[in-house]
């Protein structure tokens, strides 16, 4: 990632190879540390602004690394969605290809490309449609909504409301 566009990108193929190099630098075991990457959207916001993300984006990154390492995954529906908007890709077939590394999951709604955070129904993420694609898959979820916890955590909670018919439908 950098705070302006990179004026040769590096190829995709080439940064996950690079990850994979320096994972492989970690010493920690894994029967005591859960290490879940997370899926990361194009224009991040960080603490110093927008950033451009190049990596951690494409499912096949994501499948590339947790499968070299056997790890599974954070899916942030919000950068997938996010991700999928800049790409013109359908966020459940994105969902789909995943699905299998998925062990945790951040949950808010998304707007074009870098609209992050959203409550959920402020955005355009077909909720329904991502879950069903979930709804065999056991893995915990937390709601991200942005300042969520402000005011007694009422983002938190109202966010909660929202996604409760879909618990309803057993698809949480």
């Amino acid at each position: 990632m950098s705070l302006d566009h990179v004026v040769g990108e590096m190829p995709n193929d080439l940064m996950i190879e690079r990850a994979i190099d320096n994972f492989k630098r970690l010493s920690f075991n894994p029967s005591n540390v859960d290490v879940l990457p997370e899926n990361l959207p194009p224009r991040p916001w960080y603490l110093g602004g927008q950033w451009f993300q190049y990596g951690f984006m494409p499912a096949e990154d994501m499948i590339r690394f947790c499968e070299h390492f056997n790890l599974g995954m954070t899916f942030d529906m919000c950068h997938a969605g996010l991700y999928c908007n800049h790409s013109g890709i359908d966020l459940a077939d994105y969902t789909n290809k995943i699905k299998h590394l998925v062990s945790h999951m951040h949950i808010s709604d998304a707007k074009g490309i870098d609209g992050e955070g959203v409550q959920i129904g402020d955005g355009n993420i077909q909720f329904e449609k991502v879950l069903r694609e979930l709804k065999e898959k056991s893995h915990s979820w937390v709601t991200e909504i942005w300042s969520g916890h402000l005011h007694h955590g009422a983002g938190t909670c109202k966010s909660l409301h929202y996604l409760s018919p879909y618990k309803d439908k057993r698809l949480l």
